[in-house]
């Protein structure tokens, strides 16, 4: 009885084991290497080496697929594109959704030990890089343009006891006592030598004025020792956290006070 004989696949003509269908090494025979151990970068442009890559990959990661492209919504307005744009029944389905117990949940959550950031020690070098990191970026809305209707819908959102500077009311009181003038304001600016105390800008860097600042918050305590010169951020920084910065710039007068008490006393010596 004639025996079957199995040749191999790649075209050898080489006779085979019973089961198998190549000889060992021949199933790559005419064929091209395999990709682990061709060099293959990823498409995006970055420069990257595919190491291990599975057959057919073409990026690093999925992240890496969008780069370097527009996304494909930009440029395209609703009026051109009438499918973006949200049908009325579902905006309210969405306000339906966030009520105000959801809200006040959520904003909980977010407060205190639920903060991604809270008890975070940052240190200067890494607040100055996120700082670095956002300069001559646009801001979200920078570019865009407004309704009226809107800009006061936003305004009255903001407005009496929804805004978050909301002190009770006190804004209809006398602010300022007389005391409080032009004259003093330069004074204070001038012993300071036109610097902000808090960051160390001066006034021509600054292009603007610098502001009086009461360091116990009370307008009408206008003494040389409750004022100190800061710029419009810093001023707008310290209404936030009263207590630590009228700690911290009440320090910094009896600090003040402290050296030029050493050196009348160090030139009276000299004096003598």
């Amino acid at each position: 009885m004639a025996r079957k004989i199995k040749l191999c696949e790649c075209g050898c003509e080489q006779e085979v084991k019973s089961g198998n269908r190549f000889i060992y090494g021949h199933n790559r025979k005419g064929k091209r290497k395999s990709i682990f151990f061709v060099e293959k970068f990823c498409e995006c442009g970055c420069g990257m080496l595919l190491q291990h890559a599975n057959k057919g990959q073409r990026y690093i990661n999925r992240g890496y697929s969008g780069r370097g492209k527009e996304g494909w919504r930009k440029g395209k307005t609703k009026e051109e594109y009438p499918q973006f744009a949200r049908s009325e029944e579902c905006r309210k389905n969405i306000s339906k959704a966030f009520t105000e117990e959801r809200r006040e949940k959520l904003r909980k959550e977010m407060t205190g030990s639920g903060n991604h950031n809270f008890g975070g020690d940052f240190s200067d070098e890494y607040r100055k890089n996120i700082s670095d990191s956002h300069i001559g970026k646009p801001g979200n809305n920078r570019g865009r343009t407004f309704s009226p209707e809107w800009r006061k819908n936003i305004s009255e959102s903001k407005k009496g006891e929804k805004s978050p500077n909301w002190k009770g009311g006190i804004s209809g009181d006398p602010q300022y006592s007389r005391e409080f003038n032009n004259e003093l304001r330069k004074l204070i600016r001038n012993r300071d030598k036109y610097q902000c105390q808090l960051c160390g800008c001066h006034e021509e860097e600054n292009l603007r004025r610098l502001c009086i600042h009461h360091i116990n918050y009370d307008k009408m305590n206008c003494l040389p020792s409750n004022l100190i010169t800061l710029c419009v951020c810093c001023n707008s920084k310290v209404n936030y956290n009263r207590p630590k910065w009228q700690e911290y710039f009440m320090n910094k007068m009896k600090d003040k006070m402290r050296k030029k008490v050493r050196k009348l006393i160090k030139d009276r010596i000299v004096v003598l």
